[in-house]
């Protein structure tokens, strides 16, 4: 479980980018009335309103500290981030770990967030996923260190993604593992980004080099390294420079991943702004 005290992070940054995932025009209170049609984002009315976080499957990150209810109304970590983009218009439906995501569930959202990959997936939910990406969808994938994680992520690994381990470079000084990015592909995303520094507990994606889908955007410093049995040493077995963040060619669908969830909410405005453009493309 990781739990943001073990990140000095804001909520500015991912509030900005999920609005900048949404729409390919620039004035909110222009659109929020519109049913979709000028946005370009969803041909049913309302659907461009309408995000689905899916934290099904999160392990703590975003709803800690609760643990059995999962209540969208009652203080959870991402509190905060869903009563902003309510506060904008949007209506955002949070989706707990006693959710069974089916196609009823996902149809309908064009903007999915999905907070976590902890815990497998039915094949059910696989296929419901494997759906609304056939139809279109703007789907911001975000991981984190599989630590505790025994079972993979089949959501990741449906796309062709391989995120394991947990990405170690130094020590936070309450002893969690944290890392740097400083090699950035060049890219409309990554104009201008010099350094994303002081990542924590993320994870690493190691098989971008044998999916020509993937398409990386930064990578971790060859000081760090992919810890894959987590005892904090490097083994001969476990690579160094891995990706962090990118884009998945998908046929039908926009898709961004990270390799972490918190430390969106920090980026670079720079970054967010990059993020825009490309979606506008």
């Amino acid at each position: 479980m990781k739990r943001t005290h073990y990140k000095t992070l804001t909520v500015k940054g991912f509030l900005a980018l999920c609005l900048l995932f949404t729409f390919s025009c620039d004035n909110l209170d222009e659109v929020l009335p519109e049913t979709g049609e000028e946005i370009g984002i969803g041909e049913t009315p309302g659907e461009s309103l309408k995000i689905l976080v899916d934290a099904t499957h999160d392990g703590g990150v975003w709803w800690f500290p609760q643990s059995g209810t999962f209540v969208q109304e009652q203080y959870h970590q991402g509190t905060q981030l869903a009563s902003y983009l309510r506060n904008s218009g949007f209506v955002v439906d949070e989706l707990g770990r006693n959710t069974t995501i089916s196609d009823e569930v996902l149809e309908g959202y064009s903007i999915i967030i999905r907070a976590g990959g902890f815990s497998d997936y039915a094949e059910e939910e696989i296929q419901a996923y494997e759906k609304s990406l056939n139809r279109g969808i703007k789907l911001l994938l975000l991981s984190d260190h599989k630590t505790h994680d025994t079972n993979g992520d089949r959501l990741a690994e449906m796309l062709g993604l391989e995120i394991v381990g947990t990405i170690n470079e130094y020590y936070a000084s309450n002893g969690a593992p944290m890392a740097d990015v400083v090699d950035f592909s060049e890219h409309i995303i990554t104009s201008e980004i010099k350094e994303i520094n002081n990542i924590p507990a993320a994870s690493a994606l190691v098989n971008a080099e044998s999916n020509t889908n993937i398409e990386v955007l930064g990578r971790f410093s060859d000081e760090a390294f992919a810890d894959l049995n987590f005892d904090g040493v490097r083994d001969e077995n476990e690579p160094t420079g891995m990706a962090f963040m990118g884009i998945l060619n998908h046929p039908s669908s926009k898709i961004f991943f990270m390799t972490d969830i918190n430390t969106i909410q920090r980026v670079p405005e720079k970054l967010i702004d990059n993020i825009k453009n490309w979606i506008k493309e």
